[in-house]
Formats: C-alpha cells, structure tokens, sequence
C-alpha cells in the first residue's frame, strides 16, 4: 500500500505537464487522499485487522482516491487533453487486480467502480465525438476483462501454491512424527515401555563420561526377577510377560521419585542408573525396589526356596569402587554383586565390594578368558534358522558364536562381544567364527547360506577382505553362500575404512546384511552408503502384545525396506500370530524361537543324515 500511495502522489508531475490549470488542486487532493490512505492502513495494522478486513478497506482507498481524483481533474478546461488523459483510469484496475493480492471479488469490485466512473466521466465530458465514446468504452471494457482474466488466474495459482506448500508441510510433520516415533520405538521396549538395551547403553555412557570428565559419581543397580523361569514354565509366557510389566510400572514409579533412571536390561533383568556419592543413597534406592515388589504379592507357587510371591535380586556397583578404565567392568561388577545376592538366598541387596572374590568366574576375568578362549575351546558356534515365510524352507542359517566359562558356565553374548570388542579380541574371535561357519557348514553343504556377526572393528582391521577371500578360495565355496551381517551400531559416516572394506567385499561375490536395524539411530545413514543385500529388522519391533501402532510402525518399516530395494529378515518370532502379520506384510523371511532355536553343528550334521536316510 505504501509504495501504490507514493506512486499516486507521483502522479501530479503528469497533472504538471497535462493539466496544468487544476494542478494546484489535483494534487493537493492526492496528498489528502494519500495521507488518509497511510493513516487508515497504519491502524488497520495497528489493530491487526483480518486480511478479508484490510482487503476490503484497500479496495475502497482505491476507489476513492481514483473518484476524488477525477472529480478535481474534471474541472480542468482543457477538455481535449482531459479526454485522453481519462485513459489513465485503467491504472487503478491495474493496482487493483496485479500490484495487490486482492481476492477476485475485491479486486472486480474495485475494477467495475473504476470502470463506471471511468465511462461515467467520458459520457459527461462536453464536446466528446460518438467516436472517441466508443473507442474509449471500448477500450475500458477489454481492459477490464483481460485485467480481470489474469487477476482470476493468478488468485488460482497462487491458490495451488498455498495447496502444494500446505502438503509440503503437513508431510514434512508427518515425517518428523514417524522419525521421532521410531527413534522413541527403538529407544523403548515395546513389552514393558520401558527404556530398551540400546537406551540404556547410551545414557551409561553418558554418566561414565561425565564420571571420567567430571568426576561425577554414579552407581549401576541390576535387578532380577527371581526364579522368572519356574514362573513361566508353571503360569505360561502370558502371564511371564504380565509380570514383567507390573514389575516395569513399579520400576517406573520409583525411578521418577528418585530422579533417576530405569530400563530393561534383557529378560528379566532391569537396570537402574542413578548419580550418587553417598553409598547409603544408593542401598536406600535399592530397598525400596525390593521392598514395592515384596509389597505387590504376586503369586509364585513353584519357588524352590518355599516363598509363594515373586521378590528380586538386586547387585549394585558405583563408579568409584570400579577396578577398571571401561564401563563395561562397571556393569560386570554389578553382576557379580547380584550373583552374590543369588547365592546368599535371593530376595536381598548387594553392594560390590572389590575385596570379595568374584562369583562364577573363578578369579577369570572375561578379558584374560577371551585370550585363550579358542586354544581352551571354551568357543563355540551354534546356527539358528532363517525361514523364507512363504515356502516354510529355510533359506539361510545364522551362526552364533557362544563362551563358556572352564566350569561350562555360560557368558552371555550380550556380556563378552563388548569386551571383546574393547580389547581387540573380537578380531581374531570374528576370524575364527568365519572359518567354522564356511568349513563346517558351507563346505561340507549343511546350509545352503550362511550369515556371520561382523563388527566394524573388523571391517576396519586390514586384511580382512583378503582373509575372507581367501578362505572362501580355499574352501571352494560359492561366495554367494556367505552373508556377513554387519551390526547398525556404528555411524557408517565415521568408518571410510569399513566402507572400503564392504565395497571389496560386494566385488568378491560376498552378501551384505544390516543387522538390528532399528536399533538405533545410525540405521538409515547405512541405508543411505550401503546396498545391503538384506535388512535385518531388530526383535524389539515385535512384541507377544502389539498395539494398533506398534503393528502401524513395524508396516512403516516394512515399507520403507522394500521401498529401498532390500529383501527383509524380521528377527524375534516366537508365536504363530506374529509370523501370520509378518506373512501378511510381505515381509520375505523370518527369524525366531517359533521358526527353529539354536543347533550346534552335531545337531546340523544329525538332521542331514535324517533327511539323507528319508530320501
């Protein structure tokens, strides 16, 4: 508005040289006019009127200043140069229907009034020829058409524009809500809501890196439900299941009362993380878990020790009692505190004391036990199917790599990959387990394909491509039988040298999987380097008691797989009705307890000979 009133006060140079006679009043007419106009749209602003409001109020300062106008010039005596000057009312259309936004109705409003006045002032002018009222009438109306024509078009596409930018942004929001839904759903465990393994390991580290930087204590609290086992086997997974989500809810209440945090650390095992100095905080904390689970009742019949009600185990190590530079030791310490409150009857807390011998370890530490973990062979590689859904086969085995203590104790993956990781032996760990899987498996034809746990580390450890080609050399193997699945875990962005090594791989014939993909927050970053041959989607997609939006998540997942071209693994199942959604998802394969456990090799090697004897 500011710039149409600038240019109306402009004008009187034109009233100067065409109608010098009435200059005087002409222009002081445009500046009262355009005075008012300024003051009108200051206060529109100034009240912050509507835009219908202000388009309506522009369109009659546009009016009046064109009739105020020409009211004043029409007393000038000059009535040839007048008539043509007249002519200078399309201007106003013009104004009206391009220079501003108005809607089309505002803006044919705002023209016809010019209009009229316009024919209204050429018919009134004595002396006017029949000829120069046509001609002038006629050139008023077709400018007024074609002006009104593309004021009607422009409104259109300006309409489409605000179409286009309104989809724009309600997908850009729909996007942003399914992004942070998944990064929320691969934080979370989807049977308790309660933060998942992968949560969990990212705030350890942020209070270990806080402790190291900072010097800011913090303690670690394990906590197992004792004899879950015997509860399961006597009342179903069902009610397993229900128990662990009356225990999370309580776990949660507790954790929001005391600031700190809570997670599901796999099973049954919780995890509570909190900031503390004063070893009496951290046993209080604890008593009350003990204690609120004690206080539920729930029934638990076949205990061995004579309770009837589920009670937990708690062990507790804090940061400053740790004999170790990594988190992990942290994390050992505290299982051994819980074994300790195990041992001593269960139902109990226990702090780690560095002075009392380890439990189940046998003064091992899991470091020193990996250095002669495949000389002792306390290694060892189990294969669990992966069945292709819509013909039942199965199309691949993975293999898994166990540790066992010299005792034949158990250490859990979840336990030792990390430290592995950590110390280097996941290196000479990983070679091992590629050379069993391809001779004992692939070479002697027990599986059509085999899949293997490749960490970055050693994708980055020179030599690996060569090893790999190698082997498969030696052995005689297709290299099409082999897939490498390669964990999610790592930003890809931060490991050129990995990349290098998949690309090598890839030329090699070697298959490429992503496993545990959202997991994490780096998966779609591997998507984006890496065409994977399959993707693995992560078991904590698929819970026994799926909502309406998690099934709606897993499907979004799906799709966005596909989309990118990769066939689908998806991994945990365990019951009839979640490989059914599965199968009507379209998803190509899948993995769990319901489909096949574990085999050792023995086992592999008896099925073939049964198959072999049947045909």
């Amino acid at each position: 508005m500011w710039a149409a009133i600038l240019i109306y006060i402009c004008f009187s140079f034109v009233d100067f040289f065409l109608i010098p006679d009435v200059l005087f009043e002409t222009t002081v007419v445009r500046l009262i006019a355009g005075a008012i106009a300024f003051l009108v749209t200051e206060a529109m602003h100034r009240a912050k009127a509507s835009s219908d409001t202000m388009d309506d109020i522009s369109g009659l300062i546009i009016v009046g200043c064109y009739l105020l106008w020409l009211f004043t010039a029409a007393q000038s005596i000059d009535i040839t140069t007048l008539s043509y000057y007249f002519i200078y009312g399309v201007l106003f259309m013009m104004v009206s229907s391009l220079f501003f936004d108005f809607p089309t109705h505002v803006a044919l409003r705002t023209s016809l009034t010019v209009l009229a006045g316009g024919l209204m002032s050429a018919f009134w002018l004595p002396g006017t020829t029949q000829t120069y009222l046509i001609a002038i009438s006629i050139f008023y109306m077709t400018c007024f058409a074609a002006i009104s024509y593309v004021n009607w078009k422009l409104e259109r596409e300006r309409y489409q524009v605000f179409l286009n930018a309104l989809q724009a942004e309600i997908g850009r929001r729909e996007v942003e809500r399914r992004g942070n839904d998944l990064l929320a759903l691969s934080r979370t465990d989807p049977l308790t809501g309660l933060y998942n393994r992968r949560a969990t390991d990212e705030k350890l580290e942020g209070f270990w890196q806080d402790w190291l930087q900072n010097g800011q204590s913090f303690a670690v609290l394990l906590i197992d439900v004792d004899y879950f086992k015997a509860f399961n086997d006597h009342y179903g997974h069902q009610d397993g299941d229900q128990c662990l989500v009356t225990l999370a809810e309580v776990f949660r209440g507790i954790a929001e009362s005391n600031s700190c945090f809570a997670g599901r650390y796999g099973g049954e095992e919780f995890i509570f993380l909190m900031g503390a100095e004063d070893p009496g905080a951290i046993v209080r904390l604890a008593e009350s878990i003990r204690t609120a689970v004690l206080q539920l009742g729930l029934l638990h019949e076949k205990r061995p020790d004579g309770r009837k009600s589920v009670t937990v185990s708690i062990g507790s190590a804090m940061s400053h009692t740790s004999q170790g530079d990594a988190m992990d030791i942290l994390v050992l310490a505290a299982d051994q505190a819980l074994y300790r409150a195990k041992d001593k009857g269960r139902n109990r807390i226990e702090i780690f004391d560095p002075s009392n011998p380890p439990m189940e370890r046998q003064d091992e530490d899991i470091a020193a036990l990996l250095d002669r973990a495949i000389d002792s062979g306390l290694v060892s590689m189990v294969y669990q199917p992966i069945v292709d859904i819509e013909t039942g086969r199965t199309f691949a085995m993975e293999s898994l790599m166990r540790l066992e203590r010299p005792n034949g104790g158990a250490i859990t993956p979840n336990v030792f990959i990390p430290i592995a990781e950590s110390t280097g032996h996941i290196v000479s760990l990983g070679r091992w387990a590629l050379l069993s899987a391809c001779r004992d498996v692939l070479a002697e034809n027990l599986a059509q394909v085999v899949s293997v746990n490749v960490s970055v580390i050693q994708l980055k450890t020179p030599g690996f491509s060569l090893y790999t080609a190698a082997l498969i050399g030696r052995l005689k193997i297709d290299p099409k039988r082999l897939a490498l699945e390669i964990t999610e875990s790592h930003a890809i962005d931060d490991h050129p040298e990995a990349l290098n090594c998949i690309a090598e791989l890839k030329r090699l014939g070697v298959k490429i999987w992503l496993d545990d993909f959202g997991a994490g927050y780096a998966g779609l970053s591997w998507l984006q380097k890496v065409e994977f041959d399959v993707v693995k989607i992560d078991n904590s997609f698929l819970g026994e008691r799926m909502t309406a939006r998690d099934k709606s998540m897993l499907s979004d997942l799906v799709r966005l797989i596909r989309h990118r071209g990769h066939e689908i693994v998806v991994e945990g199942v365990e019951t009839p009705r979640q490989l059914e959604m599965l199968r009507s998802f379209d998803v190509h394969y899948a993995q769990g307890f319901y489909l096949g456990r574990p085999q050792t090799l023995v086992q592999l090697q008896a099925n073939r000979d049964e198959q072999l004897a049947s045909s």
